[in-house]
């Protein structure tokens, strides 16, 4: 699943298996497992009761995406794809609940139509 350039917050809520692009000013995540993300966000991401969670830094361009990046007021800041913040892990140490994908696992610059799997699309290609 990918989302345009959103100005204000995504939440995610029992998501399994999934592989999300997300750019947005603040994303929290409850209750998931096992989500590939590729965010581009100037808060820090929240996790809670969720794991398996693997992260990227956002990495996907569409038509008008740059236009849609700055009417969003994404296009400056810091981008704290890594910076996970686990409400349900309280330690000074880093939390077992998410980890960084590694760059050669990574989904580079992804076309969103190869995103859909209707074969009626598929078709008309």
């Amino acid at each position: 699943m990918y989302a345009a350039a959103v100005s204000g917050s995504i939440q995610i809520d029992n998501c399994s298996k999934c592989e999300l692009f997300l750019s947005s000013r603040q994303i929290r995540i409850h209750e998931s497992c096992n989500l590939d993300l590729y965010l581009d966000v100037r808060s820090r991401p929240i996790i809670e009761n969720s794991s398996g969670i693997h992260v990227a830094p956002f990495q996907f361009s569409y038509e008008n995406s740059s236009v849609h990046r700055t009417l969003a007021k994404l296009d400056y800041g810091d981008n704290n794809w890594n910076s996970l913040q686990d409400f349900s892990w309280l330690k000074l140490c880093k939390s077992p609940n998410w980890n960084i994908i590694p760059e050669l696992e990574r989904l580079n610059l992804v076309d969103p139509l190869s995103l859909i799997h209707d074969p009626a699309h598929e078709e008309a290609l």
